[in-house]
Parts: structure tokens; sequence; C-alpha cells
């Protein structure tokens, strides 16, 4: 499923980036955003250049911003966002099976459009469901 809304919370926005300057938060903006589509960023530098340019110049200040991503080394996440998109996809699910047993009475137990990467922590949040 294509999650066109992504939540952001002001105080850990605000926590995360009190300390930087107003270039290097709209690249962390950019960054967060391109993870929220994709489901990670890359890891080379030359890679993220494209996306943000001039992010060279200032990346040692939004590099301890993301980790190794865990399913697919050459790429990185922020774990902040990769959490949030699995909050959006267990309530989007459970309000989709709620419709879904509103409709038909009764829920028959799959789960449809979950991207690949977050399907195994959804399925775990939503088994006692």
């Amino acid at each position: 499923m294509r999650y066109p809304i992504m939540p952001l919370w002001v105080g850990d926005l605000i926590i995360d980036t009190q300390e930087l300057t107003a270039t290097e938060f709209g690249a962390y903006h950019k960054l967060i955003y391109v993870q929220w589509k994709k489901g990670s960023i890359p890891l080379s530098i030359d890679r993220l250049e494209i996306i943000v340019p001039g992010i060279k110049i200032y990346w040692d200040q939004l590099e301890d911003s993301f980790i190794a991503c865990p399913w697919n080394p050459s790429r990185l996440i922020n774990k902040r966002c990769h959490k949030t998109k699995i909050e959006v996809a267990i309530k989007s699910e459970k309000n989709r099976r709620a419709v879904w047993k509103r409709d038909h009475g009764s829920y028959i137990g799959f789960i449809i459009d979950v991207p690949s990467y977050i399907s195994d922590e959804v399925s775990n949040a939503l088994s006692g469901d």
C-alpha cells in the first residue's frame, strides 16, 4: 500500500533536528520523505548527492540520524521514520479488517498492500487480532 500521508510528530522532530541548520533541516526532511516513499535511502554519498544536491558538505551533521538498513546493507533508514511507517501500516490494516468484518461478517486473515520490508512486523503486531 502506498501511504500518501506521513505523520510528523512535532516534539520528536524538534528533538531529532534541534542542532541542524536550516539547510541541514531541509536535507533531513528530503531524505526521510524519500525513505517514506521508497523504504530506505542509499548508503552511497554519491547517490545521496543526486537526491539532495550539496549533501556532501553537511552529511556529517545528518549521518547519525540514519542506521544501516536491516534488509539491505547498501541502504540506510531513519529508525523513527521506519517505526512510524510500521505504525501507519498496522493502523491501516486494522481499519481495512474492520471494514471487511463489517461488510462480510468475518475476516479471513490476509494482509494486503503492506511493503515487504515491514510485512513481518505488521503481521506480528496483528497476530492477536
